[in-house]
């Protein structure tokens, strides 16, 4: 099970994977052949329709509003219901790690959409859109002008999802905690195909936000809850 004191160790090692997603995706056409399955070229469009209920309400704006949800009452347990709820006094520092972890991975993936500049699948000319197909690595033909950022890389609506993984470290028992992390990875993939699913992003776009996600959750894991795990070495020392 990841331990508090290897957590160092852990986010060396996803940071090499993250590192090798990134190049592989790039390097290779997988990213363009698997989205030609949620594409039929001979109607122009997508498997799911941007706007198509009831797939809109229920992976795109009824999930944000349960997120946000989910946000707000985690501040409120970290900030006032700890003082009534004994539970929430207990596990004041996990519940920080969970809501700093939903606040601050859609904010760097959102600076990093604008930063990298990618466009999105329905966005390029192979999928019916009017840019030219790029990678993380090359820059836009000359004759290709745009105003704005394309804001479509890394995945900035699965990185609410995949945020939850930090649920992992709210608990102590082991199955519980697998239970957390797995809740994260189903949500973030749930809504990550979607997004695929409508043209909104590729598999590797999708694939960078989990890693991400789970390196702030693990980084926020280890700054928060390091400093009590010392404390409570140091007490059980003292006891004995």
């Amino acid at each position: 099970m990841l331990m508090i004191d290897n957590l160092p160790q852990h986010m060396f090692r996803t940071s090499l994977v993250l590192l090798f997603v990134v190049i592989f995706f790039e390097i290779t056409p997988v990213d363009m052949w698997l989205e030609q399955g949620f594409y039929s070229k001979g109607i122009t469009h997508w498997v799911i329709g941007h706007d198509a209920e009831p797939w809109r309400t229920l992976l795109y704006t009824g999930i944000k509003k349960v997120f946000i949800s989910l946000t707000v009452m985690l501040l409120l347990m970290v900030t006032i219901l700890h003082r009534r709820l004994e539970w929430a006094s207990a596990n004041r520092r996990e519940l920080a790690v969970v809501l700093l972890t939903m606040v601050l991975v859609p904010l760097i993936v959102n600076f990093l959409k604008w930063y990298t500049d990618i466009p999105c699948p329905r966005d390029i000319e192979a999928f019916g859109g009017f840019a030219p197909y790029v990678t993380l690595f090359e820059h836009y033909p000359s004759s290709f002008h745009h105003e704005s950022s394309m804001r479509c890389y890394p995945a900035g609506h699965a990185s609410g999802g995949f945020a939850l993984m930090s649920l992992y470290f709210l608990f102590k028992q082991q199955r519980s905690r697998w239970l957390g992390l797995g809740v994260g990875l189903a949500t973030g993939w749930v809504t990550g195909l979607y997004k695929m699913a409508i043209g909104d992003h590729f598999l590797s776009h999708t694939v960078v936000s989990m890693l991400l996600a789970w390196l702030v959750a693990c980084a926020l894991a280890h700054v928060v809850l390091a400093r009590q795990t010392a404390c409570r070495a140091v007490e059980d020392h003292d006891a004995t």
